[in-house]
Formats: structure tokens, C-alpha cells, sequence
């Protein structure tokens, strides 16, 4: 008798996405939100930046404004 390893098992491949929480501390009241896009990001920084929030387990949009509520808040 033969015995047989299955590296990839046949049926459908399971993928798993990694979703980082979505801050509540930072929703718009009303439609009074504004929808900005930052454009001509350095692609270095960017692709670092995701990593480490990625790795630190912040979503971008909790990252950027948290920066920008600290940047308002600084005296």
C-alpha cells in the first residue's frame, strides 16, 4: 500500500482576509462628511505605511485621522 499526501486539496481554495476594525469614534454627523482623496503619494512610504498598519492592526482610514485629530488637537 501506497500512501498519498495531498498538498492542495481538491475543492474550493479557503481565503482569509484580515479585516481591521472600522473606528466609530470618527463617524461623520449627518451627511456633513467629506470624501478627500490624497494623490501622488510617494510609493515607497505608502507601501510602508500600509505594512506597518497592517502589522500594527489599523485600518488606513483610523490611521490618517487619528493623525489629523492629534495634528488639530497639538498646541
Amino acid at each position: 500500500m501506497t500512501d498519498i499526501s495531498i498538498a492542495n486539496p481538491p475543492g474550493p481554495k479557503r481565503i482569509v482576509r484580515t479585516v481591521r476594525p472600522y473606528s466609530k469614534k470618527f463617524t461623520p454627523h449627518g451627511d456633513t462628511g467629506k470624501n478627500y482623496f490624497l494623490s501622488r503619494v510617494p510609493a515607497g512610504l505608502w507601501t510602508a505605511v500600509r505594512a506597518k498598519a497592517k502589522r500594527d492592526g489599523f485600518s488606513m482610514r483610523t490611521l490618517i485621522l487619528q493623525l489629523l485629530t492629534e495634528y488639530v488637537e497639538r498646541d
